[in-house]
């Protein structure tokens, strides 16, 4: 108990001799301020925040059944390849219901983003917006 009472005096010196600038550094002026000592448990670490662009993944099949068809295929492998599909139980079965509405995905999952597509495929559908994030 000596023992640990005297570890814990001697690292509140040290505290005290580093947060005051060394022995006698309050008298280095004459218009020195006062020091005030946090213990280490209650420093605060400073937190940077910074403008982020994220971008999440798309997911055609759900945005065409959040449109009311049943999935969505790939039309041709360029730009925005991606058309929703309906069933019938009658020829032709399977019938064109029109091209995905990612701007509406986007704008329903991740409110306040685009829909950009990075590298002009159909994988390449993105929902993009700038967020804060702590750094």
């Amino acid at each position: 108990m000596v023992c640990v009472r005297w570890i814990s005096g001697v690292m509140l010196a040290m505290l005290l001799l580093v947060a005051g600038g060394g022995v006698g550094a309050a008298n280095a002026t004459s218009n020195a301020s006062p020091t005030t000592v946090v213990a280490a448990s209650q420093a605060v670490q400073p937190t940077v925040t910074t403008a982020v662009r994220v971008a999440y993944d798309t997911v055609p099949m759900h945005a065409c059944q959040e449109q009311g068809h049943a999935g969505a295929s790939v039309w041709n492998p360029y730009a925005n390849g991606w058309w929703c599909y309906g069933v019938d139980f009658a020829p032709p079965f399977v019938t064109n219901a029109g091209m995905v509405d990612f701007p509406a995905y986007c704008s329903r999952h991740y409110p306040d983003s685009q829909a950009t597509n990075r590298n002009n495929s159909v994988f390449g559908w993105k929902c993009e917006r700038i967020e804060q994030r702590d750094i």
